[in-house]
C-alpha cells in the first residue's frame, strides 16, 4: 500500500502518527507510535469499482476517520479492549 498522508498529534506527551494508506481498492487508516502501529485498531474502506480514489482521499468525510483514531488513542480504547 502507498502512504497518503501522515497526521501527527501528540497525547499524554507521546507522539503519534494518524497514517492514511491505500491501494486502488482499499483505504486504510491507522495510528503509529515510533514507527509502529500503536494499536490493533485499523479502519478500512473498500473503494467501490468505477470511484475515483483521489476523491475519497481528498474528502472532508476523511476527516472523521482522522478524528476517530486519535479519539481511539486518548480514550484508551485498545488497553481496555486487550485487558
Amino acid at each position: 500500500m502507498e502512504l497518503f498522508k501522515t497526521y501527527p498529534f501528540e497525547f499524554d506527551d507521546e507522539k503519534y502518527e494518524v497514517r492514511i494508506y491505500h491501494n486502488d481498492k482499499l483505504i486504510n487508516v491507522a495510528v503509529f507510535k515510533e514507527n509502529h502501529p500503536a494499536t490493533g485498531i485499523r479502519h478500512q474502506i473498500q473503494i467501490p469499482e468505477g470511484m475515483e480514489i483521489e476523491k475519497i482521499l481528498n474528502s472532508d468525510s476523511m476527516n472523521h476517520f482522522i478524528e476517530l483514531s486519535k479519539k481511539e488513542i486518548s480514550d484508551n480504547l485498545w488497553y481496555n479492549l486487550a485487558s
